[in-house]
């Protein structure tokens, strides 16, 4: 709140310059009132400019955190904990599916299908981080490192079921080239399957040279 404040009351006191100026000098009326009113102007701006992003960062939080309240989510975090190990050394999705049924799953969901709706839970969420209604820094510190390590432990299930339709997770996908480091994207993306659609031209062109196809 101490930023809003202060420009607020910069914007008013800029006014009030300009006023009393103005009745103590009326031949510079003109400049004067237009000098406060762009000073205020900025002020107000700045202050417009604050409020949202801090709108956003509220909003961002609140997206990234509300899994904590989701029990169905947590229950399958709770799954892909135990089977990280496992999920990580997959090499098919016949692998995943061998993996036992987790009594903590909830309606006995497989590892698979807990990895399915971890990722979808992300897909949601990284739709509006691509849109631009998440504060990207805020996210990047937030749930960069988390969005790294599920998709490099999801990497097979992801490639594998995004060889029939590259804009499955394509948003989740676009922020992960976003954060993850080029060492990473290096290591990773080569069983990621195609460009997800969201990303641009060049990033597009990034991804294929790293899969070898451009």
């Amino acid at each position: 709140m101490f930023i809003p404040t202060v420009l607020l009351v910069l914007a008013g006191a800029a006014l009030i310059w300009g006023a009393y100026s103005a009745s103590r000098h009326p031949e510079h009326s003109g400049p004067m009132t237009l000098a406060a009113a762009i000073v205020a102007g900025i002020a107000l701006a700045f202050n417009a400019l604050h409020v949202a992003r801090q709108g956003r960062i509220r909003f961002t939080l609140d997206a990234t955190f509300q899994r904590f309240s989701n029990s169905v989510y947590a229950s399958h975090a709770v799954v892909l904990f135990r089977y990280r190990k496992q999920i990580a050394a997959a090499r098919t999705v016949e692998d995943l599916e061998k993996l036992p049924v987790d009594p903590s799953a909830p309606e006995g969901a497989s590892v698979a299908e807990a990895l399915i709706s971890i990722l979808n839970y992300w897909e949601f969420v990284t739709t509006a981080y691509v849109d631009g209604h998440l504060d990207r820094e805020t996210f990047g510190d937030v749930a960069g490192e988390l969005i790294e390590t599920l998709v490099e432990r999801s990497k097979t299930l992801i490639g594998a079921i995004r060889t029939g339709d590259a804009a499955n997770w394509e948003h989740l996908l676009a922020v992960y080239f976003c954060v993850a480091s080029p060492e990473e994207r290096r290591r990773v993306i080569p069983s990621l399957g195609p460009p997800p659609p969201r990303l641009c031209p060049h990033e597009e062109f990034l991804w294929e040279r790293i899969q070898g196809k451009a």
